[in-house]
């Protein structure tokens, strides 16, 4: 797939270079089975395209997008499966960054899972979220009567200052003391 096709190559829905074979066929019985091999090189490709290494960042290709990344995704949200076969065929070998952009008003669907599964899984690879200084989803207790900073940096004396303020329900009627 070209990353140099310029912005005259058409998009349209099916004219990519055959079928996907495993993608959103057949029951979902695993990440894995869900994406062939040929699916899978086609998506590292595109990804490659859209999520390019820097200096700093891994590429696509790097972060193991394709691979395990992919598969985790798909894991999380197979329902992603199926559109995302339909991005990968009809995109196909026209595949730029321009083509992608216009390819959101024929596919509105597959745009969006081509473009969540190679950023979920760029994000999940363990290397770019180091990067980035995101050590993922971290379980921490919460205890509500724990002193807050925030209430010694005066966040709250607007609102203690101003007092209580309220408005009775539609149809409850007026009340003594019922805010503006």
């Amino acid at each position: 797939m070209s990353a140099g096709a310029g912005p005259e190559a058409p998009v349209s829905a099916g004219t990519g270079p055959g079928p996907v074979t495993g993608i959103g066929a057949g029951p979902v019985t695993g990440a894995e089975e869900m994406v062939g091999e040929a699916e899978r090189a086609a998506f590292g490709r595109m990804a490659e395209v859209m999520l390019p290494g820097t200096d700093t960042m891994p590429s696509a290709g790097r972060a193991g997008v394709p691979g395990p990344g992919l598969d985790e995704v798909l894991e999380a949200r197979p329902d992603l499966a199926e559109p995302l076969g339909r991005a990968l065929r009809d995109l196909g070998d026209s595949f730029s960054l321009e083509n992608l952009a216009r390819y959101l008003s024929v596919d509105e669907e597959a745009y969006a899972a081509l473009t969540v599964c190679a950023a979920a899984a760029y994000y999940l690879s363990p290397e770019v979220r180091d990067q980035i200084g995101y050590p993922g989803q971290e379980a921490r207790s919460f205890d509500p009567y724990e002193y807050v900073g925030w209430i010694d940096e005066g966040l709250l004396d607007p609102v203690t200052e101003r007092g209580p303020i309220w408005r009775r329900p539609p149809g409850d009627g007026p009340a003594e003391g019922d805010g503006p």
